[in-house]
């Protein structure tokens, strides 16, 4: 297994999006994935998204994403926000989760981030690993659907 941080390209947009595709399917809710790419090539150009990655030889078989900003009520305090993670089901088994947040938190660490938050999804929770590490429940978000 590899461990790296890349730069969001074309290219890696399709990895990923072939990986959202099987996590939607895994903890989407009733709505059709829209993943809104000019977004996160928008924070990739300001500088502020960090892509980590696990490969297999070269195949993608993992990602996470945090967008990197200051705390909103807290300046002086630089936070990297999860946005998504995923490693593939028949790799789970294999501890790479785990060794994988460590070595995206070291590289977030030398990058002179605070904070880091990670979300938990009901459907697949994961929040044992995270309590391993250290982390501690901070708040719970609910979802209304407004409209649609």
């Amino acid at each position: 297994m590899k461990f790296d941080m890349e730069h969001l390209d074309d290219e890696l947009a399709v990895e990923i999006s072939n990986l959202l595709k099987l996590q939607w399917d895994e903890i989407g809710r009733d709505f059709d994935l829209n993943i809104n790419w000019s977004s996160y090539f928008n924070f990739e150009n300001m500088g502020i998204l960090r892509i980590f990655t696990v490969r297999k030889d070269k195949e993608l078989i993992g990602y996470s994403s945090y967008i990197i900003s200051p705390h909103m009520h807290h300046m002086e305090i630089l936070v990297a926000s999860q946005d998504s993670i995923f490693i593939l089901p028949e790799h789970r088994a294999e501890n790479i989760a785990g060794k994988f947040i460590d070595f995206l938190e070291d590289i977030l660490k030398c990058e002179g981030v605070d904070h880091v938050t990670m979300a938990v999804k009901d459907k697949r929770d994961y929040s044992v690993l995270l309590t391993r590490r250290n982390y501690e429940p901070e708040e719970t978000v609910y979802l209304k659907v407004l409209g649609g």
